[in-house]
């Protein structure tokens, strides 16, 4: 009877029928992975998608890998394409005549996924939804229900680890409506980004966010537009809605009765859209006035400053606080009666005023102001915008990683 010899010889043509065993096993378990079966021949992470954004192709497998996905779902209009357009710089395709609005951008490791436009509704968001941020209007109060209602869509959400908010406030800062929110979203809700102010601003779940310009009004920066180094045709201008007995009908009947060389246009019934001469000559005036009219409105903070910045003509901004409770402090500890708190942490170059008194001595200053001098203005100011929203950027930016990605 042979009996087997345990020899270096044997010894290594075994381990060599090992490796080779093992290598077709791992060939085969390969080629059914790819194939999107196991050896079992279940389906597994075989599902390949075009995405619509980028056109690539995107299987189950990378999106395991890359998990740092934030999907954008706005229901503000013009907040969240301030965000996506102007801070994000992230581009928008549409559908459905315009009703549907989507994007994709990669900033730095995270992929952003932009959802909006009036067709949007809740029901669409992905149930394996991760990380969320939602974007809301509640400027009025009629607009809380439909805000109520996208921020119940959250405990639907199986698979949801976070959220971060960025809301349209009340004007007045009145956001109480949020509270229950905070309180039964404790930990899912990681921030809160609000438009105009709110007493909980410094906490660390409030922050506050910049109004930006109309994008609901389709406003667009249009360089042809801008007189950057000639002798602009305007002084100043005011294109807006006057109210009654307000600030603005006080600077309306300073500039008529003290002749100013001021361009004013002036309605009395605000009006949420532009035509599109109206929109153009607003354009056309703002990139052909050395300086912009900004009174008060409902809030202190106006679309206008931003639209001025983008074409590079100096806000002259009303430096006063609205009524409500944005600047109470015998009501909200947190509130202070300056307003702009945001903004004036960038040093804006800016002519802050408290009274329209102030206006008249400020042209005469304008008329004795060599060309050189508005040029080199013009173009600080335009600069200084870019800086603001790339400043912006990163405190978003720092915002969503620490409640999206940090390891706790």
């Amino acid at each position: 009877m042979s009996c087997f010899r345990w020899t270096t010889r044997n010894i290594i043509i075994i381990l060599m029928m090992m490796y080779v065993g093992f290598s077709c096993w791992m060939i085969f378990s390969l080629l059914g992975f790819f194939n999107g079966t196991t050896d079992k021949g279940s389906p597994i992470l075989s599902e390949v998608m075009l995405d619509k954004n980028t056109g690539h192709e995107e299987n189950e497998f990378m999106k395991l890998i890359n998990r740092k996905e934030v999907h954008i779902w706005d229901k503000a209009g013009g907040t969240g394409l301030y965000l996506w357009e102007d801070i994000l710089n992230g581009d928008i395709e549409s559908e459905n005549g315009g009703l549907s609005k989507y994007g994709t951008v990669i900033i730095n490791d995270i992929t952003f996924r932009f959802h909006g436009g009036k067709a949007t509704n809740s029901q669409e968001i992905d149930l394996k939804t991760q990380h969320l941020i939602l974007i809301l209007n509640t400027r009025v109060p009629s607009k809380i229900p439909t805000a109520s209602y996208w921020m119940d869509r959250i405990e639907t959400l199986p698979q949801l680890r976070s959220v971060i908010v960025l809301l349209l406030g009340d004007e007045q800062c009145r956001n109480q409506w949020m509270d229950e929110y905070t309180e039964y979203y404790r930990g899912e809700l990681k921030s809160i980004f609000v438009v105009y102010d709110d007493r909980r601003i410094g906490n660390g779940l409030w922050h506050q966010w910049p109004l930006g310009v109309a994008k609901y009004r389709k406003f667009e920066v249009q360089p042809q537009l801008i007189n950057l180094q000639g002798v602009r045709q305007h002084m100043c201008n005011f294109l807006g809605t006057v109210y009654q007995q307000s600030s603005r009908e006080y600077l309306m009947n300073l500039i008529k009765s003290s002749n100013l060389d001021c361009m004013m246009k002036v309605r009395f019934e605000w009006q949420p859209h532009e035509t599109e001469e109206s929109l153009y000559e607003y354009m056309r005036a703002l990139g052909n006035s050395d300086l912009t009219l900004s009174p008060v409105g409902l809030n202190s903070e106006c679309y206008r400053m931003f639209e001025a910045c983008a074409y590079g003509s100096v806000p002259v901004v009303e430096d006063v606080m609205t009524p409500g409770d944005c600047g109470d402090p015998t009501t909200h500890p947190n509130a202070t009666t300056a307003p702009f708190k945001l903004i004036k942490r960038f040093n804006p170059p800016f002519i802050f005023v408290k009274s329209w008194d102030e206006l008249p001595a400020i042209l005469d200053r304008e008329r004795n102001m060599p060309l050189a001098e508005k040029v080199k203005r013009r173009l600080e100011l335009l600069q200084w915008y870019d800086k603001f929203k790339s400043e912006m950027k990163s405190v978003f930016l720092d915002v969503v990683n620490d409640g999206f990605f940090s390891i706790s």
